[in-house]
């Protein structure tokens, strides 16, 4: 849902053209726009974009826009803690001029100062890829291999897939799918979001505005407002563009 809501917010600022059609109408496409947004059916939520949306999500590939996540989405956990375990690194090796390791400080004393550094960081020692095997995605493996000038740490993600990050304390590490795990079992579905329509505004040129109550248990807060943009057209009512309150917004993200 938010995946999708995202990418319509880069639609902005069609005009409507073409004839005016009543609030219900207007509400009635909304719903069926909704309906399909939530359910990830692109086809249908495509075939209700005005031409110029429909352009601006890709045309014929507008309906990936809608499917559900793939595999790499579920190991969104795992690359947070591989970013945060070399961000964890990096700083531990400021304090020996960008060395990770040396003489009297081992891998296994980088990964104690790599928790103590961040308190949400869990960090075991092994050698090769298939050591993050069966670990958490919130679980770092710091590879015994790891040198002075470069630190190797994998994690595994719920997919199964093994990833790795690989770099100097003076840049940006490399980050890559190295090997395959073991899968995490499918966890419960969590029920979808609703909506519903608290109001429609039909405006002497004939556009729409469609104010929507979202409701999302999985996100801060469960509740949100959006509004939906429609243009007439030769064939009825068509979304033109997804709008978000921008201060509210703003201010969730700090």
């Amino acid at each position: 849902m938010a995946t999708a809501l995202a990418a319509m917010l880069t639609v902005a600022g069609f005009a409507g053209t073409a004839r005016a059609d009543n609030a219900s109408d207007a509400r009635v496409v909304a719903d069926r726009f909704m309906t399909a947004l939530i359910a990830s059916d692109g086809t249908t939520a495509c075939s209700l974009l005005s031409p110029r949306a429909l352009a601006a999500l890709g045309g014929p590939d507008c309906p990936s826009r809608f499917t559900q996540s793939d595999s790499s989405d579920a190991d969104l956990d795992a690359i947070d803690t591989l970013t945060s375990a070399f961000r964890a690194a990096r700083q531990s090796s400021a304090r020996r001029h960008g060395d990770f390791v040396r003489k009297g400080f081992t891998v296994k004393q980088l990964a104690r100062d790599m928790e103590r550094i961040d308190r949400g960081l869990t960090v075991k020692v092994g050698k090769g890829p298939l050591a993050a095997k069966n670990q958490l995605a919130t679980t770092a493996v710091l590879d015994r291999r790891t040198t002075a000038r470069r630190v190797v740490i994998y994690v595994e993600g719920d997919s199964g897939a093994i990833y790795r990050a690989t770099g100097t304390a003076f840049d940006d590490p490399t980050v890559r799918k190295v090997a395959t795990g073991t899968p995490e079992a499918p966890k419960p579905p969590t029920a979808p979001p609703t909506y519903t329509i608290d109001s429609v505004a039909v405006a002497a040129d004939g556009k729409a505005f469609v104010s929507i109550t979202v409701t999302d248990p999985t996100s801060t807060p469960p509740t949100s407002p959006a509004y939906l943009l429609l243009v007439p057209s030769a064939r009825g009512y068509l979304v033109d563009d997804i709008l978000l309150p921008l201060i509210a917004t703003i201010g969730e993200g700090g």
